[in-house]
């Protein structure tokens, strides 16, 4: 998910985009074109893409928040590299989970030695699929999946008879080939697919956010040279957002995602994160740190005017560390069956922020985990970033779901 160096400040400034005519020699045919990129904004990363597939999305898809219920949860199996992956493991099966599914893991032992490390799962089944195995090309077998499934996994969505979709991003990192091969190898594991929609955008699931009407992200994405327009099409017409807020990148937050710094946590709903003063900080780190929270303020200054009930969360002061700006976010956490995973970072930078941070998940009906995510914050993210959630669909699709990978011997 996550970028080691310092991203540009975006500016805060809402984009307006006009649109031109060509030459009255092409009239019609780019009038043609023209009305059906007006009638459709969003076509232009669906090049290719089977018009049955794409109409079976558009118009006919509703986003899902996080706060619903949840059956499987995706993560790398490289994030137990860490002792952080082993508590994620341990805390997740406490969530009422029926799966989890192990990216880049293909050998049953190591699934048996998961279960003894972390404990009894209970009626948690363990998954493995490999990549590498499943696409078999050279350019992939000596390559490892990173921690960051959030940004590399499908982000999933309900068609209006409640069946699932799958949306298939193009991952923004181009040098991490094998992550973007994930969501493939995950279909051609199972034969009770879900209809999905391979869009040719570059886009990280970390910069979404969703109640299941309104959806946003931050203009990051209009970094890769993308017309806003056309963005905003996707996620209107093919996931079916009723509201798209484009926010502003949070000023030296590396990654640009929303997720380092806000969360749905109901209807309508979010909480955003309050800079509290570091009170030792360097020269760089006071005016850095003074950046960010003017940062933070104008996002809240425009959630408001979007029509967003905004309550503010505390968020430690960003410290540099290897040169590098890390956030001590709260709001990188995990909604799962009613339970939040929340990461902390120990007493030296939480002080008293971390309960505060969990009362006020527990004032909206929570029941709040911790989980020390210190050594993997400074990578550039936390429980959020390393974790992707299949919702609870119809139990018939789960069960055939299921009933597929054990026949195939990946469960």
């Amino acid at each position: 998910m996550r970028y080691p160096l310092i991203q540009l400040v975006l500016s805060f400034q809402f984009i307006i985009f006009a649109f031109g005519c060509k030459g009255l020699k092409e009239q019609t045919a780019t009038l043609s074109e023209a009305e059906a990129l007006e009638a459709f904004p969003g076509q232009i990363f669906l090049q290719g893409v089977d018009p049955g597939v794409a109409n079976l999305f558009r118009g006919k898809t509703q986003p899902i928040a996080e706060w619903e219920p949840l059956s499987t949860v995706i993560i790398s199996g490289s994030v137990l590299d860490f002792r952080f992956g082993y508590e994620l493991l341990q805390k997740l099966l406490l969530t009422g989970l029926r799966g989890i599914i192990f990216v880049g893991v293909n050998n049953p032992e190591l699934l048996k030695k998961f279960k003894q490390l972390v404990g009894p799962p209970g009626t948690t089944q363990f998954i493995g699929i490999s990549t590498q195995a499943i696409i078999d090309h050279p350019s992939l077998w000596q390559k490892q999946h990173t921690v960051w499934s959030r940004d590399y996994g499908p982000i999933m969505a309900r068609g209006t008879d409640g069946s699932p979709r799958m949306f298939n991003f193009k991952y923004a990192r181009g040098d991490r080939e094998l992550d973007d091969q994930f969501n493939t190898a995950l279909l051609e594991s199972i034969k009770t697919k879900a209809p999905t929609l391979p869009v040719g955008m570059k886009f990280e699931g970390g910069n979404f956010m969703t109640d299941g009407e309104t959806c946003i992200y931050s203009d990051v994405v209009l970094q890769h040279g993308y017309n806003l327009k056309d963005v905003d099409g996707i996620f209107r017409n093919y996931m079916g957002c009723k509201k798209i807020i484009t926010m502003p990148a949070v000023a030296h937050e590396g990654t640009g995602h929303v997720d380092m710094v806000m969360k749905f946590v109901r209807k309508n709903e979010v909480v955003l994160a309050q800079l509290f003063r570091n009170p030792n900080p360097t020269p760089e780190e006071h005016a850095l740190n003074l950046d960010v929270k003017k940062s933070l303020d104008r996002i809240h200054t425009s959630l408001v005017k979007a029509g967003i009930k905004v309550t503010r969360i505390p968020m430690p002061a960003v410290r540099i560390i290897d040169y590098t700006p890390v956030f001590f976010s709260y709001t990188n956490s995990l909604i799962s069956n009613g339970h939040i995973i929340m990461p902390v970072y120990g007493k030296d930078i939480d002080g008293d922020k971390a309960k505060q941070a969990i009362d006020i998940y527990k004032s909206f009906n929570y029941t709040v985990q911790t989980l020390d995510s210190k050594e993997i914050i400074v990578l550039g993210g936390a429980v959020h970033c390393s974790t992707m959630q299949i919702p609870a669909y119809q139990k018939a699709w789960h069960d055939q779901f299921y009933d597929e990978l054990r026949r195939r011997r990946l469960l």
